[in-house]
């Protein structure tokens, strides 16, 4: 009983570690995106005003 226990624990942080690991990952990526997705919005911005002030 105490081995099964064990065993279950076991698996149950393995499986909330990946589940973290897959979190970061995500959250990188979207930051990331979200970062460039800025970026392409300000050089859009400046070339509209530019293009609209001529």
């Amino acid at each position: 009983m105490q081995a099964k226990l064990r065993d279950a624990e076991t698996a149950a942080r393995e499986a909330a570690d990946k589940a973290r690991k897959a979190s970061a990952y995500a959250a990188l990526w979207l930051f990331i995106s979200l970062l460039i997705g800025a970026f392409v919005a300000s050089l859009a911005a400046t070339y509209g005003g530019r293009r609209r002030d001529i």
